[in-house]
């Protein structure tokens, strides 16, 4: 989910507020005839319904749930769409309210204020529809063909929305899987089985595993990545995550096995072909005498800092700027605290992977990890 203007794969009119508005026209209730239809389409299947799709469904539109903010409006009390992957990680960090900053949004508000959506349900954990995921017949795919079209459904049975009316158009344009939600999946045990929602462990909450690929001289062990080349002293293998962060408020997190062998870790906009730092744009580089240094551009920028530990935790930090270039600031964490802000690079355009150079043989980075805004198909 970039932002909520572009979450449904849809782009939105310039004129998105024509469903609050029809619906203040009269006879619009008129189109189906109430009486002809009753709420069915979000239909959870047979019990049990112990299986869930974590849906963001925006209150109905007569409720005006898509608005602009303005100088009233208390900002602190919602969630950055941007910083959803964060929020759901760092949690517990929900709101019925959502504010999407992006260039898209601030363009149609006025003084450049973001929308305010606010939602059924916590943002960005999402309202759960339990459902029937099993068996020869489960509800998806054979009859929702995925989440965001059983959200769709469900939104349209939670508000009572007859078809082809102005409230069913909303559901369709609006309603989708939550952050991280992977429509083409359910997940087993948040429901009883009649169907009612408890607490579970969202697998969300977890860090991402990155997944070392390609590798240049070293081989992978989980997420952890170790030198193989024998030669010392030069920064000649390395490794480039899999996966790109392609908006939105990001990390990578990582710590090194040793602190007596050469280890640079970071991010870099881009495509990788070489296994040195040298084009790694933003980075935190631990030496072989137990230094802390910042590198951009391939180049030490700041430092040392005080000596580090194989157990510090070490976090390159991204922050959407919601620009028209599409960049993040960088911030740089050790333990969970932050020690520097980026030096002397431009701010990188966004998408952006991770990338690491070991300078020494049997070298590792150990357990890294990253949080991010997946974009699912």
């Amino acid at each position: 989910m970039r932002e909520f203007l572009k979450s449904t794969s849809r782009r939105l009119p310039a004129g998105w507020f024509w469903p609050v508005i029809l619906l203040a026209l009269p006879n619009c209730a008129g189109l189906v005839g109430i009486d002809d239809w009753r709420p069915s389409s979000g239909d959870p299947g047979d019990v049990p319904l112990t299986w869930a799709i974590m849906c963001d469904i925006p209150q109905n539109p007569d409720a005006v749930s898509i608005t602009c903010a303005d100088e009233s409006t208390d900002l602190t009390k919602g969630i950055s769409m941007s910083h959803a992957a964060v929020a759901l990680v760092e949690g517990p960090q929900t709101s019925s309210v959502a504010f999407d900053y992006s260039q898209t949004a601030t363009s149609q508000c006025p003084g450049g204020f973001p929308l305010q959506i606010t939602f059924r349900g916590p943002f960005p954990d999402g309202l759960p529809f339990c459902l029937n995921c099993q068996g020869s017949q489960p509800q998806v795919p054979t009859v929702f063909a995925n989440g965001n079209d059983t959200c769709r459904e469900y939104c349209k049975d939670l508000d009572n929305a007859n078809p082809g009316s102005i409230g069913a158009m909303f559901c369709d344009e609006h309603a989708h899987v939550s952050t991280n939600f992977d429509p083409g999946t359910c997940y087993p045990d948040v429901c009883s089985p009649g169907g009612t929602a408890h607490d579970f462990p969202d697998p969300r909450r977890n860090q991402e595993d990155v997944i070392w690929d390609p590798l240049m001289d070293t081989h992978a062990e989980g997420n952890t990545l170790i030198r193989d080349l024998a030669t010392d002293g030069t920064f000649n293998a390395g490794g480039v995550g899999k996966y790109l962060i392609t908006h939105g408020d990001a990390w990578v997190e990582f710590n090194a096995r040793e602190n007596d062998k050469g280890h640079v870790l970071g991010v870099s906009p881009g495509p990788d072909t070489s296994p040195s730092f040298d084009d790694i744009a933003f980075g935190i580089s631990l030496d072989t005498n137990n230094n802390v240094y910042i590198i951009e551009g391939g180049v030490v920028v700041a430092g040392p800092f005080p000596p580090y530990q194989p157990t510090d935790r070490f976090r390159v930090y991204m922050t959407e700027n919601n620009d028209v270039d599409n960049t993040a600031s960088i911030s740089y964490f050790r333990n969970g605290t932050q020690f520097a802000t980026q030096f002397t690079n431009p701010n990188p355009k966004y998408p952006l992977r991770v990338d690491a150079s070991l300078g020494a043989f049997d070298a590792a980075l150990e357990k890294v990890t990253m949080v991010r805004i997946v974009d699912y198909p």
